[in-house]
Formats: C-alpha cells, structure tokens, sequence
C-alpha cells in the first residue's frame, strides 16, 4: 500500500514567535508588579484614612467637651458671686498698679526734657486695665517754639510715645503773654515691655 504526501512548498515558512511571546511576558510582568503596587499604595491610603478619622473622632468629642466646659465656668461667672469677687480682684489691681507707679521717676524723666521756657501745670496719670499709663498734663508756655521743643524731646525719649494735643489756648498771666496745651502722651515706665502700652 503506497502512501501520498501532498506539500504545497509556495506556502510561508512557519515564523518563530518567541521574541514576541517574551515582549508580552515582559510587559505582564511589568503589569502584574503595577497593579501590586497600586495595591499596596491603595492599602496604605486606606490605613491612614481610617486613622484620621478616628482622630476627627477624638477630636470632636474633646472639642464638645470643652464647649460644655466653657458653658459651665460661662454660668459660673455669671453668678452675682463670681461677679463681685471680678470686681473686687480688678479694684484690687488697679490699686497695686497705683502703689507700683514711681513718682519719682516719671518726675525725673520729665525734668529732664522740659525747656527752660515750659512749665507742666497738672500732671494726671490715667492707668489702663491692661497696664498701659497715659499721662495727662497741661503745659504752659511763652511761645510756640519752646512748647515745639518740648514735643519733639517727649517723642524722642523712649519712656513716651502717642503724643496728642487736644486744646490750645492763649492768654496773659501777670500781664505777660502766654499760651496753654493740654496734652496726652502714653507713659512706659522702666522695665515694662513696648507692647503693653500700645493703644
């Protein structure tokens, strides 16, 4: 018994796909590692959202809790008790504010700026609840210059600053001429910081 083969040899050559088959591994791979990444990306996103939301939590239920709190001390103080024990503490303040203010040296300093040809009439301290001194006084002078001079030296001393004049008049006493201010100036005393006196 005889056998035939029919082969056609005008047909293509069969091609060698595993340079192909390679490049899509490759790329798979490439993939795969992506999507593992993303993954462990996506996991870790996860954790920390859980852990900011329960920190929001905490965070909500201390913040209502001091606002209970505020209520609470807000009412306390709002007890005809609490209010005159405010008062009482802040007229005992004002009183060692008082104590503690030197004379002497605000005199001192004053003298030592004050033209020939000016006189301070009153002196006035006004203190403030914040601990900041404003000084009123009512200076008195021949001429405008000198009561000029007198401005420039207080804004130049670093223990005064804010200078105002608010009236200015002008008269005879004892049949010479003579011009009247009043003034306004904040007073820092030695040793207290430059902020506390700010207006």
């Amino acid at each position: 018994m005889t056998f035939r083969y029919r082969l056609n040899l005008a047909t293509r050559p069969f091609r060698h796909y595993r340079s192909t088959n390679l490049v899509v591994a490759a790329v798979l791979a490439a993939l795969a590692g992506f999507g593992v990444w993303e993954g462990v990306g996506f996991a870790r996103f996860s954790s920390d959202l859980i852990e900011l939301r329960a920190r929001e939590r905490e965070a909500r239920v201390e913040w209502e809790f001091l606002g209970t709190r505020i209520a609470e001390l807000e009412r306390g103080l709002a007890e005809p008790e609490a209010v005159e024990t405010v008062s009482r503490v802040r007229f005992l303040n004002a009183i060692l504010e008082r104590k503690a203010f030197s004379w002497n040296v605000l005199l001192r300093e004053i003298e030592r700026i004050v033209p020939p040809s000016v006189r301070i009439v009153t002196l006035v301290p006004e203190f403030g609840e914040t601990g900041d001194v404003r000084l009123q006084m009512e200076v008195r002078g021949r001429s405008v210059e000198a009561f000029s001079r007198f401005l420039r030296a207080l804004e130049d001393s670093a223990s005064f600053s804010d200078v105002t004049v608010s009236v200015e008049e002008a008269g005879e006493v004892q049949g010479q001429a003579e011009r009247r201010w009043l003034t306004r100036v904040a007073y820092r005393p030695p040793g207290v910081p430059a902020e506390v006196v700010a207006p």
